[in-house]
């Protein structure tokens, strides 16, 4: 922890500063100039995954090398879909300002979660941690969410709605939105904050369930519980900035 500590430090220290974010900005899902400057703002906490696997992995996803996305929860974490990282030799993240090498420090398949840990700053490939998360008691079923449609250049926002808040059983705590992603595309409310992640596979039948925040907290909260049996120290920053 000491170690992991020194190291964050040390990724804010060097470089550039990153600029600061309108956390208090709320997007309207019915202005275009609105939609424009999501996706400018997305683009910033969603990066590009570029993953080299071994060859008894290569059919999981039925192609070599893969690619999807994930999103930045601290200066050191990005989070993405599990079945993409799943027999990864090398994985890279790509951001607006360059690419860089990471490894998988997490991989939960049941809850679909991995965590994936830089080699290089972050804000230095032009990426940058979201604001926030959307907590399970903020979440209302017609709520709009936005999702980027790629993380090219000139990519645009895809505007819905959350459809089902995952309290029926059929859905397992899974949330259902009205937009069809792929690849763990990240999903974000009005505030640009984080809802989830797409967790579509191919053999999957309901295409528009998403992992939820509660669920990507549990699989970092149980793999520091194996990792480290003395109980790790409070901090008073919340969990999705550790």
């Amino acid at each position: 922890m000491k170690r992991l500590g020194l190291a964050l430090c040390a990724s804010l220290i060097v470089g550039a500063a990153p600029p600061a974010l309108e956390s208090n900005r709320v997007y309207d899902p019915m202005s275009t100039a609105d939609q424009e400057a999501m996706a400018k703002r997305l683009l910033l906490h969603v990066p590009s995954l570029e993953i080299e696997v071994d060859d008894a992995h290569s059919t999981v996803w039925a192609e070599n090398p893969r690619t999807g996305y994930g999103v930045v929860l601290s200066p050191r974490r990005v989070v993405c879909l599990s079945h993409l990282v799943q027999g990864a030799t090398h994985v890279t993240i790509v951001g607006p300002k360059g690419r860089g090498p990471a490894q998988v420090v997490l991989l939960d398949h049941e809850r679909r979660v991995a965590i994936l840990e830089p080699k290089v700053a972050l804000h230095s490939l032009g990426l940058l941690p979201v604001a926030g998360v959307v907590a399970k008691p903020e979440r209302s079923v017609d709520m709009p969410v936005f999702a980027l449609v790629s993380t090219l250049d000139l990519s645009g926002v895809s505007q819905g709605v959350l459809t089902h808040l995952g309290t029926l059983q059929e859905y397992q705590g899974f949330p259902r939105i009205d937009l069809k992603l792929t690849r763990g595309m990240p999903v974000f409310d009005q505030r640009a904050r984080l809802l989830g992640y797409s967790r579509v596979v191919a053999w999957d039948t309901d295409r528009f369930m998403i992992i939820p925040q509660e669920m990507i907290q549990a699989a970092r909260t149980s793999s520091a519980a194996r990792a480290q049996p003395a109980p790790p120290k409070k901090e008073s920053r919340p969990w999705w900035a550790k």
